[in-house]
């Protein structure tokens, strides 16, 4: 039997995106979506240990084309809006697609983080590998939720976007489970703050002004700090989202500049 990422085509939202006029914002949704499920597919194999330099090369062309077409499809639901005038439950889908490619285009955005994460990583030894299964478990739910929104958006499947919300639980377990591991091994207390940039890759220069500022706790022993690893991972995460915030903003069109095709 198909799963439900695979059945993403021809369901009823996707057959009236095949109407004349939304048919190009129904086909590069389309294409957007296959390709966000292939970067999904890459990214496991890259975290289970494969670090070939084609799956990365391509990784880094799907990543190229996502951005193009996260472009491409605001433009044109812009020039639907404006030239078609679709009746409501039309316009309702145009800008449900509007909004899942923006939240897709980012989900892209934070795959690509792993990419550059697992290049300087050594993936296959150390602490990485002891925690490699949960980190997989905990992928394998979130990469689900993605697929299983694709399709319950496309199908209007309440049930299987219930689902979802109860996946996001989940996901939220494993991180607390995982962190709490790492916190109880001690793991804070052995690596220097150069280790865990090395490991996170952050920015050491980024770590000394937050310290400089009394914004992150250490332990110096022998003239050498040691960070607290949690502290580092909500820094890491805290500069990512506020990189890919700007680059959503840097990416918006602004009203005064919308462009109507003729």
């Amino acid at each position: 039997s198909s799963s439900p990422a695979s059945s993403v085509k021809n369901t009823p939202i996707m057959n009236r995106l095949k109407d004349t006029v939304l048919k190009p914002v129904g086909d590069q949704f389309d294409r957007l979506t296959e390709l966000i499920l292939r970067q999904l597919s890459i990214t496991r194999q890259l975290l289970a240990g494969n670090s070939s330099a084609e799956l990365r090369d391509e990784l880094n062309r799907n990543e190229s084309a996502i951005d193009g077409l996260e472009v491409s499809i605001r433009d044109e639901v812009v020039n639907v809006i404006v030239l078609h005038a679709p009746r409501a439950s039309n316009l309702r889908i145009i800008m449900a697609c509007y909004d899942t490619t923006s939240n897709l285009e980012r989900i892209g955005d934070l795959i690509h983080n792993v990419y550059e994460f697992t290049g300087g990583t050594a993936v296959s030894t150390g602490l990485y590998r002891r925690k490699s299964d949960g980190l997989l478990k905990m992928f394998d739910l979130a990469a689900d939720m993605v697929k299983n929104v694709i399709f319950a958006m496309n199908c209007s499947d309440e049930r299987l976007a219930r689902e979802v919300i109860r996946s996001d639980d989940r996901v939220d377990e494993w991180w607390r489970r995982i962190s709490g591991e790492l916190k109880s091994t001690g793991t804070q207390r052995t690596l220097t703050a150069e280790e865990i940039c090395e490991l996170l890759q952050l920015d050491p220069e980024e770590v000394r002004r937050r310290t400089l500022r009394g914004r992150l706790r250490y332990d110096e022993i022998d003239g050498i700090r040691y960070y607290d690893l949690i502290d580092l991972i909500d820094l890491k995460d805290s500069l990512d989202s506020q990189l890919i915030f700007r680059q959503t903003m840097d990416s918006a069109v602004p009203d005064t500049a919308i462009q109507v095709k003729n």
